[in-house]
Protein backbone atom coordinates (compact mmCIF):
# COMPACT_ATOMS: atom_id res chain seq x y z
CA UNK A 1 0.00 0.00 0.00
CA UNK A 2 1.29 3.41 -0.92
CA UNK A 3 1.02 6.31 1.50
CA UNK A 4 1.33 10.02 0.94
CA UNK A 5 1.86 12.87 3.34
CA UNK A 6 -1.23 15.06 3.74
CA UNK A 7 -1.41 18.65 4.88
CA UNK A 8 -0.82 18.64 8.61
CA UNK A 9 1.65 15.74 8.50
CA UNK A 10 -0.90 12.90 8.42
CA UNK A 11 -0.49 9.89 6.15
CA UNK A 12 -3.29 8.90 3.76
CA UNK A 13 -3.81 5.88 1.54
CA UNK A 14 -3.31 6.33 -2.17
CA UNK A 15 -4.61 4.30 -5.10
CA UNK A 16 -3.16 0.88 -5.81
CA UNK A 17 -1.76 0.21 -9.26
CA UNK A 18 -1.49 -3.11 -11.04
CA UNK A 19 1.70 -3.40 -13.07
CA UNK A 20 1.87 -5.93 -15.89
CA UNK A 21 4.81 -8.33 -15.93
CA UNK A 22 6.14 -6.76 -19.17
CA UNK A 23 6.03 -3.27 -17.67
CA UNK A 24 7.61 -4.51 -14.44
CA UNK A 25 10.57 -5.91 -16.39
CA UNK A 26 11.05 -2.53 -18.11
CA UNK A 27 10.96 -0.73 -14.77
CA UNK A 28 13.36 -3.27 -13.29
CA UNK A 29 15.88 -2.73 -16.12
CA UNK A 30 15.55 1.04 -15.80
CA UNK A 31 16.10 0.86 -12.02
CA UNK A 32 19.18 -1.30 -12.59
CA UNK A 33 20.62 1.21 -15.09
CA UNK A 34 19.99 4.09 -12.67
CA UNK A 35 21.65 2.17 -9.82
CA UNK A 36 24.69 1.34 -11.97
CA UNK A 37 25.03 4.96 -13.08
CA UNK A 38 24.80 6.20 -9.49
CA UNK A 39 27.41 3.64 -8.40
CA UNK A 40 29.86 4.78 -11.07
CA UNK A 41 29.30 8.46 -10.21
CA UNK A 42 29.77 7.73 -6.51
CA UNK A 43 33.04 5.89 -7.17
CA UNK A 44 34.28 8.64 -9.48
CA UNK A 45 33.51 11.37 -6.93
CA UNK A 46 35.28 9.47 -4.15
CA UNK A 47 38.41 8.83 -6.20
CA UNK A 48 38.67 12.15 -8.08
CA UNK A 49 38.98 14.81 -5.43
CA UNK A 50 40.02 17.62 -7.78
CA UNK A 51 37.14 19.94 -8.66
CA UNK A 52 38.21 20.07 -12.32
CA UNK A 53 37.65 16.34 -12.64
CA UNK A 54 34.20 16.58 -11.04
CA UNK A 55 33.13 19.14 -13.64
CA UNK A 56 33.50 16.47 -16.30
CA UNK A 57 30.46 14.73 -14.77
CA UNK A 58 28.13 17.59 -15.70
CA UNK A 59 27.14 16.14 -19.11
CA UNK A 60 26.43 12.75 -17.54
CA UNK A 61 24.25 13.97 -14.70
Amino acid sequence: MNTTLEKGGRMSKSKKYKIKQKDFRKLEKLAERIYNTATVINYFCRTQQQIEELYSLTPIV
